[in-house]
């Protein structure tokens, strides 16, 4: 057996042994530590580190041990609550993403009530004298993003024609958020992106919190509902502006995590780097039919992830496994290793120690800028999330939480590849 193989069965009988509410403790997030560990803050109803992320861990079609989905289901809708918000990472869109991935009868009147729900409040969203938060985690882009699985994957329904006028309707906060002009900064450079955070912050050109999630719906929404002038122009826009801003180390095209940043340092990861981006950068050409810079954005992303730097840690949020995912995806488009992830799935195992029970620690900053290594579960930012890395690929509606959703560009990126 590789070490591949034994860090994911470990995982997996962590996971398996864990899986149970009942085992965590109902109230988990109380608790401050676990095999000797001080654990990230757990959010029972959280798809990026609690119940509704495991979720889509365990319903994965190549996750190896059967879990009682039960408890898992009992749990998670007993934390539902429109008190923790819209939110994709965070809140009530999360917990509805991870519900999809449930194909149960009996779950689709709860299925039904949520959407309905959801529908009402997305509104609110959508003004932006009243909403700063745009972003892909905490805000509009995010939701958007989550309106687009239900209409790539459920057929017609009731709420088909609002999910549809939703899509636009979110389009529109965008194009006034970041109306078409070459320098976005000008317009608007400081935004709150958490319900949580008390200060505004600078912009940056993220796909988590920033412009290439912005890009990356703009994209997306385009391939469903069809071309608009002032979309494309605002794409077109955005597109401009990753063009002007960017720099090359190393060979590699990269961008600041932020606008008024001034030193340049390489950060490889889904979240913040050049991955991510240049996610959001080829889906953009491909709408606007810019074939040879998707090919440009593609070989890029196809350098930065066989080659990466800046990483500190496996997850999928800000680690290799955030790499090893996009690969997946790519090469499953490409029938074959079109990016190689050896050196990326070396690095996941490199980090995984044997004299740590649960295998992998998450280091996290806090406020007076001290680094701590937490235990951590999370999907995105813990345990669960390098499980699914290193599972063998099988698509599923997680990708839509990343952003790397390729359903609708999977014919433009074969021939991408083909033709090189």
């Amino acid at each position: 057996m590789n070490r591949n193989d034994v860090v994911l069965n470990r995982l997996v009988t962590i996971l398996g042994d864990f899986n149970s509410p009942t085992n965590f403790g109902n109230d988990f997030s109380k608790e401050t530590s676990i095999f000797g560990q001080k654990i990230n803050l757990w959010n029972p109803s959280s798809l990026m580190g609690g119940r509704a992320g495991l979720l889509l861990l365990f319903t994965h079609p190549e996750f190896p041990i059967d879990v009682d989905l039960n408890e898992q289901l009992l749990d998670l809708l007993n934390h539902i609550s429109l008190s923790n918000g819209l939110s994709l990472f965070d809140g009530l869109i999360g917990d509805s993403l991870a519900l999809d991935s449930v194909k149960r009868d009996d779950l689709d009147n709860v299925k039904s009530q949520l959407m309905q729900a959801e529908i009402q409040n997305m509104e609110f969203m959508l003004d932006v004298s009243k909403n700063e938060a745009f972003d892909f985690a905490y805000g509009v882009v995010g939701i958007g993003m989550y309106v687009l699985s239900k209409l790539d994957h459920v057929e017609d329904n009731e709420n088909t024609q609002k999910l549809v006028d939703l899509l636009a309707n979110m389009q529109n906060y965008l194009i006034e958020k970041f109306p078409a002009q070459k320098n976005n900064s000008q317009k608007i450079k400081k935004w709150s992106f958490s319900r949580f955070q008390t200060e505004p912050i600078d912009i940056d050109f993220s796909m988590s919190h920033g412009l290439a999630g912005v890009l990356t719906f703009l994209a997306d929404s385009t391939m469903k509902l069809g071309h608009r002038d002032e979309v494309d122009s605002v794409i077109c826009s955005l597109l401009s502006f990753f063009n002007d801003m960017s720099y090359i180390q190393d060979g590699i095209e990269c961008w600041p995590q932020s606008i008024g940043q001034k030193e340049f340092v390489r950060n490889d990861s889904w979240c913040y780097g050049t991955p991510g981006i240049e996610i959001a950068r080829i889906k953009a050409n491909l709408v606007l039919g810019n074939s040879k810079d998707a090919r440009s954005s593609l070989t890029n992303l196809k350098n930065t992830i066989e080659h990466p730097q800046g990483l500190d840690n496996a997850m999928i949020c800000h680690g290799y496994a955030g790499l090893k995912v996009i690969a997946d995806v790519i090469n499953n488009i490409s029938s074959f290793e079109f990016i190689s992830t050896n050196e990326v799935v070396s690095n996941i195992n490199n980090f995984y120690s044997y004299d740590i029970d649960i295998g992998y620690l998450n280091p996290k900053i806090s406020e007076d800028g001290q680094v701590t290594q937490t235990a951590d579960f999370g999907m995105l930012t813990g345990i669960a999330g390098i499980a699914y890395a290193l599972l063998p690929y099988k698509t599923t509606n997680f990708e839509y939480a990343l952003g790397i959703n390729m359903n609708n560009y999977e014919m433009l990126i074969s021939q991408i590849i083909k033709n090189k």
